[in-house]
This record gives C-alpha cells, sequence and structure tokens, in this order.
C-alpha cells in the first residue's frame, strides 16, 4: 500500500490533470493533499479514481484525499472536520484503515490557532483509536521534528498515541531527505507520514515526482502485508504484496555495503 503526501500550492483542473498525468507512471494507492483551497467537493476522475476536498470556508488552507480507484468501492465514512483536517476510512481485508490529510498553520500563525488544529488531529486520531482502526496521517506540518515548542507539542502527540514518524526512520542521508526547498535554497524537512505503531512500514522517503512546479517534494510511505488476505469477486483470497520500493531498498544495501567496505 502505497501513502504519498504532497503540498500542491492550489488544485484547479489542469494540476488534477498533472498529477493524474504523473500517477499514471507509478503504483499508488492514496494521495494525501495540503494547501488544496478547493469548495468541499467529491469528484469522480479519469480511470474511476476519486478525490474528496475539504477548506472549511478557509481561502489559505484546504486538505483533499485522493483515491484509487480499486480502493474506492470499499469507502466506509468521510469526515471533513475543517480546512487542514479530514480523513476517509477504508476498509481493506478485515482491516480498516482511516487515512487523515493535515495541514498545520505555518509560524506566523499564533500558537492558539495551531493548537486549535492539533486538538482536531488529537480528536481525529483518538476517535479512530477507540474504533480499533489503523490510522495514517501525512500532510505539511509546517514544522522541522525536533525543533522548537510546535515541533515537541506534535512529538509528545504522536507518541501519546502510538503513532510512527516514519520520515525519522528513513536511512536516506540527510541533504536527501528535504521535502521543502526556501526562496533562499534553505532545504528542510516539513512533509511527514505518521502512521499507527503496528504497520509494517516496508520503505518511507521523499519522492521527486509528483513535482507540480511546488517548493515542497512528496513522501511516500510503503506499507506491506504478507498475511493479510482480501477478497474479490466470488471471494476468493488473493494475497496482497503491495507498493515495495525494490529500488530504493537496493540503493541503501548498496550505500550500506559502501560503508562497511570503507571502514
Amino acid at each position: 500500500m502505497r501513502v504519498i503526501c504532497k503540498n500542491t500550492r492550489g488544485l484547479k483542473d489542469t494540476r488534477i490533470w498533472e498529477i493524474l498525468n504523473e500517477l499514471t507512471a507509478i503504483q499508488w494507492d492514496i494521495l494525501l493533499l495540503s494547501e488544496t483551497p478547493a469548495p468541499d467537493d467529491d469528484v469522480l476522475l479519469t480511470g474511476g479514481h476519486r478525490l474528496l476536498t475539504s477548506n472549511g470556508g478557509d481561502i489559505y488552507a484546504g486538505v483533499a484525499v485522493m483515491i484509487h480507484s480499486r480502493w474506492c468501492e470499499h469507502i466506509i465514512n468521510i469526515g471533513r472536520i475543517s480546512g487542514r483536517i479530514m480523513y476517509v476510512d477504508i476498509r481493506i481485508g478485515t482491516m480498516i484503515y482511516r487515512y487523515i490529510a493535515a495541514y498545520v498553520p505555518h509560524s506566523d500563525y499564533t500558537f492558539q490557532v495551531f493548537e486549535e488544529i492539533i486538538n482536531e488531529m488529537r480528536g481525529v486520531l483518538e476517535d479512530g483509536r477507540k474504533l480499533k482502526y489503523k490510522c495514517i496521517l501525512g500532510g505539511d506540518l509546517n514544522t522541522q521534528i525536533g525543533h522548537g515548542d510546535r515541533s515537541n507539542y506534535l512529538w509528545d502527540l504522536f507518541q501519546e498515541l502510538g503513532m510512527t514518524i516514519t520520515n525519522l526512520s528513513d536511512d536516506s542521508l540527510p541533504e536527501e531527505k528535504w521535502t521543502f526547498r526556501s526562496s533562499l535554497g534553505i532545504l528542510r524537512q516539513l512533509d511527514y507520514v505518521i502512521s499507527d505503531d503496528s504497520l509494517q512500514c516496508e520503505s518511507a522517503g521523499p519522492v521527486d515526482y509528483l513535482d507540480l512546479g511546488s517548493d515542497h517534494r512528496g513522501f511516500q510511505q510503503c506499507i506491506e502485508y504478507f498475511s493479510r488476505y482480501f477478497y474479490q469477486g466470488r471471494g476468493l483470497p488473493t494475497r496482497m504484496w503491495i507498493g515495495i520500493d525494490f529500488s530504493r531498498i537496493l540503493r541503501i544495501c548498496l550505500r550500506r555495503i559502501s560503508e562497511a567496505w570503507r571502514t
């Protein structure tokens, strides 16, 4: 299962077409999009994919979830909390997964505004845990985890709720981890995918596709299924093994061999 988060800097029709065009070349399942100031909507896209948006009347915010056609019939609930938090619940096999798109206010907003959005995020995550759903949250958190009070606030929340920040477990080099490039060329890590501790993360890292002219890179997480079965058609079980990024695993292995050889 490949989940990608991306700050799109807008979501006009032409941008949606660009996204769909780039996605034809890769395997994907769920897109968690931020800074998508589009009206609340539910759009059926080319190929049978589905785009759900929420902006809560905030023209400077907006979040969206794009679902691959293979999962559209398995959507059981949609929650539009605000222009910065929304979620979609999808049943996959015997489990229900809650995919949450988030767009946290940047530091120009007061801490009170920041706290309001984090409380919305907490409510969605706590509700998911209560229902025994597996939660996956992705988006532009507008902070670098490990730097500052807002970062610590988010860290404490995810630790309390049993969530793993997959960016922090990424083995890539520091210069490869950035997800935002400022106008001065400063590289920062602002976009994250955070998932339930119990999920098996096969790989995670920034991606250069879905460029869209944005100053943000996308970030993807691939979740591995070996023992789950998904029933299709007449109920015949089909083993799931989705979204494993073998090329990235190979690069990591080669780099570690090279480092060991030099030492």
